[in-house]
């Protein structure tokens, strides 16, 4: 072996010499730049890593958001309709009042008015007594041509209007 390193005309101090000269620029070189460079992309690593953690969390959370947001409107949807029908009932109560409290009015005015009717009634019919005893009255002064006492005039008039 050592004929053919010979005939390839290596020397060996020489090549001593680049192996050493090669080590320490690996060395140097490890030390200055790959050690920097490699920190870097474990530091851009870890921030991608972050932003993919986050983007995560924040389809979680929007996930999330869009849920309650859905339950909420679920939510307001079913107060809507128990607004509306508590309404409809106290429309139908309301109206039932309401229809009562006219009922009660008419009632009312048509027990006033038959009130107003008989007591109409009873002054005419008292009016009537009056102008029929007065008319029995003249009647009876005329047939028999003498005038009447206070108190024979109050029976015939009774008499009169007893027999009606």
């Amino acid at each position: 072996m050592d004929g053919l390193i010979e005939k390839l005309g290596i020397d060996w101090r020489l090549l001593a010499a680049q192996v050493v000269n090669f080590t320490l620029l690996l060395i140097i070189l490890h030390s200055l730049l790959y050690k920097p460079v490699l920190e870097i992309f474990r530091k851009r690593s870890n921030i991608i890593l972050r932003s993919i953690e986050e983007s995560r969390k924040n389809k979680e959370g929007l996930k999330l958001l869009e849920q309650r947001k859905e339950k909420e409107a679920r939510e307001a949807r079913i107060a809507a309709k128990n607004i509306v029908s508590r309404a409809e009932i106290l429309a139908k109560t309301q109206e039932g009042k309401i229809l009562a409290r006219a009922k009660g009015e008419r009632e009312k005015l048509i027990s006033e008015g038959k009130t107003i009717v008989k007591a109409q009634k009873d002054a005419m019919v008292k009016e009537l007594e009056k102008e029929i005893g007065g008319l029995a009255v003249a009647v009876v002064e005329k047939f028999f041509n003498k005038g009447l006492t206070k108190n024979e005039h109050e029976k015939i008039v009774k008499n009169i209007i007893s027999s009606i």
